[in-house]
């Protein structure tokens, strides 16, 4: 699963990456049925500052690879799994954060 195949590096910068307000209006956009236009020019200073990283392009490569499913079943997949992959990435996000503060 993706969330088992990030490197720190990658949540980290993708943890940036994915707070941008246009990401999230993207995932409300896509989970409503709306179209997405996640090449639009919108997103934010910092997510395109972490995606010009290797980190962040590999980040980006590997969330693309989802993509292997077309209209209704790649909906009915988001639907199911991306709660999950969102909450497995935000708990290591905290836990690699947790880390760094200790460490």
């Amino acid at each position: 699963m993706l969330s088992q195949n990030l490197t720190p590096e990658e949540i980290r910068v993708g943890l940036i990456m994915m707070r941008d307000p246009a990401v999230q209006k993207d995932f409300a956009d896509g989970a409503a049925g709306r179209p997405v236009d996640s090449k639009a020019p919108n997103y934010g200073r910092e997510y395109r500052k972490a995606a010009a990283t290797p980190a962040g392009a590999s980040f980006i490569r590997k969330l693309d690879s989802m993509d292997t499913f077309s209209g209704a079943t790649q909906k009915e997949m988001i639907i199911e799994l991306l709660p999950g992959i969102m909450r497995r990435f935000g708990e290591k996000a905290e836990a690699l954060e947790a880390g760094r503060r200790a460490g």
